[in-house]
């Protein structure tokens, strides 16, 4: 038999071995745990600190009993990955989260093992703007709500009633301002759908050009270019889905596509008559003012498939819930 396999194969049953140990600390119980990599990643003792380091702060107040040994098929190239790329914040912190969510037995099925994959193919940028698809959102119980006026119809009349449906005055009287805590109780990681639109140029039988696809309402500040192309890769990865038939119904959800400094440019472009432009570049194209009669914005939304809500869960935020006490 091939050295090599032997060596595998060796490797593997003494993780096997070694996987179970007990340990009365948490800083004890995950030294434990991570043993078995020793025996299966070359040079792990240069980055053990770090790793020790971020879990045993992850893991202060859980019960060494709610962890266990990861998998080596997720662990491995994990660690194998962190010595090549500890120096990038985003992307170790997305490895160790990733590592960690893989050592707690209640959300070990959360973590799968492609996301090793998907973190080695994503930039810092494609990370951040992952992000964004589960914000960081404040909740506020106990607010002081306003007065709502309720009505229905009775004997051909439309009568304002009360909880209970039985008839009330109808006067105008002010309604009190919703009055918030001082500070929300708890914050969530609820799901966003983001507005995406793809600028078109078109000339007067409605042929054109597409400007720039795929620009979405982002905090981030890079060129839509750069967040189109990021977008590109979360949906090849199958983190992010597109779709332009499916559109957010809030009148204002689109309201940045006409602000946006790309639109403007080109409406610049085309309507500035005091303006002298010979033509203008488009990925490859010359384009001539008078060659395009309008632009025209596709508006659609983005949003996680089910796949990139658990990569975010595993590899993004280190719980789903916190209170603000």
């Amino acid at each position: 038999m091939d050295k090599k396999i032997l060596d595998s194969k060796l490797a593997l049953e003494v993780y096997k071995d070694v996987a179970q140990p007990a340990a009365r600390d948490v800083g004890s119980a995950i030294k434990s745990l991570m043993l078995p990599l020793r025996v299966l990643v070359w040079g792990i003792d240069k980055i053990e600190p770090t790793i020790y380091g971020y879990l045993e702060k992850r893991f202060a107040n859980t019960p060494p009993e709610k962890l266990k040994t990861p998998a080596p098929e997720i662990a491995v190239p994990i660690i194998q990955s962190l010595s090549y790329c500890g120096e990038n914040e985003i992307l170790r912190e997305m490895y160790l989260k990733l590592l960690a969510c893989s050592m707690e037995i209640d959300k070990e099925k959360v973590s799968h093992r492609a996301y090793v994959q998907i973190i080695n193919q994503l930039s810092p940028l494609d990370a951040r703007l992952i992000a964004e698809f589960r914000p960081k959102t404040p909740q506020y119980y106990g607010a002081s709500m306003g007065i709502s006026k309720r009505y229905i119809v009775k004997d051909g009349k439309e009568i304002r009633v009360d909880n209970e449906d039985n008839e009330i005055e109808d006067i105008d009287e002010p309604i009190p301002p919703i009055v918030l805590p001082e500070k929300p109780q708890s914050y969530i990681f609820s799901e966003k759908v983001i507005p995406v639109v793809s600028y078109y140029l078109l000339d007067s039988n409605n042929n054109g050009q597409c400007i720039q696809d795929n620009v979405l309402e982002t905090s981030l500040s890079d060129e839509a270019s750069i967040i189109s192309a990021s977008v590109s890769n979360l949906i090849r990865l199958g983190l992010i889905e597109v779709s332009y038939s499916n559109k957010l119904p809030k009148s204002d959800s689109y309201k940045y596509a006409e602000e946006h400094p790309l639109y403007k440019d080109w409406h610049n472009f085309l309507y500035n008559k005091e303006q002298f432009t010979l033509f203008r570049g488009l990925r490859g194209h010359a384009i001539l003012p008078d060659s395009s009669k309008r632009i025209e914005i596709q508006r659609g939304s983005c949003k996680l498939t089910q796949f990139g809500y658990n990569f975010i869960s595993a590899c993004i935020l280190e719980v789903e819930y916190i209170m603000n006490v």
